[in-house]
């Protein structure tokens, strides 16, 4: 049986949301930057993707590398960098996702790392992760790199090189 939730408009069929607000962004890096040894948030360069893509719904924000979600929700989170390594053999590379549930403190929320033997090599590493956002005043997230050594994070102003996307999957 359909029904529709007087109090929050959602459209029901037998106990499940069927027709959640929908929501799709791209963002990129449009420029390279280079990071040294340890943690280091891409706080740089951003510009949502406007190559072969169209924003649906709301839009996210992005801050010193801090993304804010437009409504709450479930959210899938999608991001990857694209290393240079100029600086010989790499034995990680990571692509770290963390998210703050109170506005102060980041947790890894996905992770992923890459290797590279040689020094003037490419390589890339992503990671995902599902997120419920149930408060967009302090649910966030944000992308980070974990090297041994400096590598540049490649960025484009014409494809998605380092990138997160944001797909809501449905209401929290």
């Amino acid at each position: 049986m359909i029904t529709i939730d007087g109090g929050t408009g959602v459209i029901m069929n037998n106990g499940v949301e069927v027709a959640s607000e929908k929501m799709v962004d791209e963002w990129r890096t449009n420029a390279n930057k280079e990071y040294s040894s340890g943690v280091s948030t891409i706080d740089e360069y951003w510009e949502r993707n406007d190559q072969n893509f169209a924003l649906i719904g709301k839009s996210m924000t992005e801050s010193s590398g801090i993304f804010s979600f437009p409504i709450t929700g479930i959210y899938l989170v999608r991001a990857q960098i694209n290393f240079y390594s100029n600086g010989g053999a790499r034995a990680y590379q990571g692509c770290l996702l963390e998210a703050t549930y109170d506005n102060s403190t980041y947790v890894s929320i996905g992770g992923n790392y890459a290797s590279v033997g040689d020094t003037n090599y490419y390589t890339g590493s992503a990671a995902y992760c599902v997120f419920d956002v149930t408060d967009t005043s302090t649910h966030k997230v944000r992308l980070r790199t974990n090297l041994p050594g400096t590598a540049t994070v490649q960025g484009s102003s014409g494809y998605q090189r380092t990138a997160i996307h944001f797909t809501r999957l449905g209401s929290t």
